[in-house]
């Protein structure tokens, strides 16, 4: 699979934007970030990390039986 940043298009402090292609799919993706959020961004990935363990150990276990 190849994937490759092209270009950033408008970056700010609320909200950033960019072009991403894998294989011969483009994608836009927009970044947005709550100004209310409790939790930052250290804590988001390791909460998500987390969960995807937690995930991913479920579904072995379930395929074992």
């Amino acid at each position: 699979m190849n994937i490759t940043a092209e270009k950033v298009i408008a970056p700010s402090q609320q909200k950033r934007q960019f072009i991403r292609r894998i294989g011969s799919s483009c994608y836009e993706v927009t970044i947005h970030f709550s100004n209310t959020s409790k939790e930052n961004i250290n804590d988001k990935v390791k909460r998500l990390i987390r969960n995807e363990v937690i995930n991913s150990k479920a579904v072995d276990n379930s395929e074992q039986s």
